[in-house]
């Protein structure tokens, strides 16, 4: 599974520039289904989607080359592809937003949903460049046409139950790949639990959206097996139908 996002792109977030990027999630040759599951007694819950970026020339971004002492190889605001050094004025990782693309360290771009501030995203052509608990090599940036751009970056390694490691004002989210589930932030409209939704990014963080008898509704993130992390005491915690498993932990909805 690949998602796909922007490279935070001039004119697209105020106060962003030179590469900015656009995000989304796609297809990625060595991911597994996009598809998220269903609880064992109910259905399934939804994903996210991706991110956008990449590609040739004057430096690299991967190794970062090319570029002075200092700089960073980076998308250029071309939102083509191409690629160009630029200045590093704050070391900006994974759970840091970026006001301008400066502001994220070499080896990171800043990226956005086309709404909201955007965020720095490291780069990556394989899972083993990608640190930390749930953090994959699956979201692939897009042009400012939606189209793949052939640059990944990393997803966050963040926490679906805990809500930690997003960015301020993001959610956590878990995402089903087979035996290769992984975690990301996004941003979400925090509809109550127990609202109708058609995606997880409509619940609040900490929540899914989760479909029980044909009908989604969000629904808490809890700990499979233990019916504690439900904080609604008349619910329990169900798992998914295809487990949702991210560091040895197994994530599951209060029903």
């Amino acid at each position: 599974m690949t998602q796909f996002r922007w490279l935070a792109a001039l004119g697209l977030v105020a106060g962003c520039g030179f590469g900015d990027n656009n995000a989304t999630r796609g297809t990625r040759p060595d991911a597994g289904s996009p598809a998220h599951d269903a609880c064992s007694n109910c259905a399934t819950h939804d994903a996210p989607v991706p991110h956008d970026a990449q590609t040739v020339a004057a430096c690299t971004l991967l190794p970062q080359a090319g570029c002075g002492s200092g700089d960073a190889c980076d998308l250029t605001a071309a939102d083509d592809g191409t690629v160009g050094c630029r200045g590093v004025t704050s070391q900006g990782t994974a759970n840091n937003h970026c006001a301008v693309d400066t502001a994220c360290r070499a080896g990171y771009t800043c990226m956005h949903d086309g709404a909201n501030s955007p965020w720095c995203s490291r780069f990556c052509d394989a899972d083993a460049q990608c640190d930390g608990t749930g953090s994959r090599c699956v979201d692939q940036l897009v042009d400012a046409n939606n189209q793949p751009l052939d640059v990944f970056t990393c997803s966050n390694a963040c926490d679906p139950y805990g809500q930690s490691g997003c960015p301020t004002g993001m959610g956590c989210l878990g995402f089903d790949d087979g035996n290769d589930d992984f975690s990301d932030c996004e941003y979400m409209t925090n509809k109550p639990d127990g609202a109708a939704c058609t995606s997880s990014e409509e619940c609040t963080p900490g929540a899914m959206c989760v479909t029980s008898n044909n009908v989604k509704t969000c629904m808490p993130t809890c700990i499979a097996g233990n019916d504690n992390t439900c904080a609604d005491l008349n619910t329990v915690c169900d798992s998914f139908t295809s487990p949702l498993i991210i560091g040895g932990v197994e994530y599951g909805a209060c029903e």
